[in-house]
């Protein structure tokens, strides 16, 4: 996914981001901790206890670069 759009391939913040399934979701708030690029918020979903969630990685093209929410300070995408 992450090749597809911005032809990078960063080191993985977590194995799960090497999984398939991943899609798009938006441009994140919050810059990248690295190079204060613009951070990508990619989702995956998963079932736990009969509901579905989400996996949220984030990609920064720039750096390359992808980091999970907590690595960033932040609970979900759309907070600064």
């Amino acid at each position: 996914m992450v090749w597809n759009r911005w032809q990078v391939r960063p080191a993985l913040a977590n194995d799960r981001f090497a999984d398939p399934g991943w899609s798009y979701q938006e441009p994140v708030v919050r810059p990248c901790p690295r190079c204060g690029g613009q951070l990508h918020s990619l989702r995956k979903p998963y079932e736990s206890a009969g509901k579905t969630y989400r996996y949220v990685a984030l990609v920064c093209p720039a750096c390359p670069a992808t980091f999970t929410l907590s690595e960033v300070g932040a609970k979900s995408t759309t907070t600064s």
